[in-house]
Parts: structure tokens; sequence; C-alpha cells
């Protein structure tokens, strides 16, 4: 199952999504359902042991992209040459 979450910066309605790549969750951000670039990354295993101890890693760790993006510390015009 994929989580997303959407937000807006700039007046720019955003998303960011999970994707299952291996052993892992990346957290891409999505503008109309495109893709505008790869943010970061968190293991099964850290997600699961989060989960375990009642913490939702993925969650927070979209918090922090969503953070990210909307305080300018990821520039998505860099990612999406780059994407």
């Amino acid at each position: 199952m994929i989580r997303s979450k959407g937000f807006l910066q700039e007046g720019r309605a955003l998303e960011i999504c999970d994707r299952r790549f291996m052993t892992s969750f990346e957290l891409w951000i999505y503008e109309n359902d495109r893709p505008l670039g790869y943010h970061s990354r968190v293991s099964l295993r850290e997600a699961a042991s989060g989960m375990l101890e009642g913490i939702d890693v993925l969650g927070r760790a979209m918090n922090d992209a969503i953070g990210d993006v909307v305080s300018g510390r990821f520039d998505l015009l860099a990612r999406r040459a780059s994407a």
C-alpha cells in the first residue's frame, strides 16, 4: 500500500509518496501525478522496528521531507532537472 501526504508550497499542490524499492521505502515528491524528485529513503527494518515501539518512522520521514520542501532546503527545480 502506498502512503501519501498532500501539501502546498508557494501555491502549488504537491504530494509526498513512498515507493517500495527492494528493502526500503523511497520518498518522492509529486505534482499532478508526475515525479519531481527523490527526497530520501527509509529502510523496511527501521520502519518495522519503529512500529514495534509505536513510532511511525515513515510518517516522520514524510513530514521531514515536506518541511524540507516548504522551507526551501529541498530545491525542486534542481531536482526536476536531474530526475
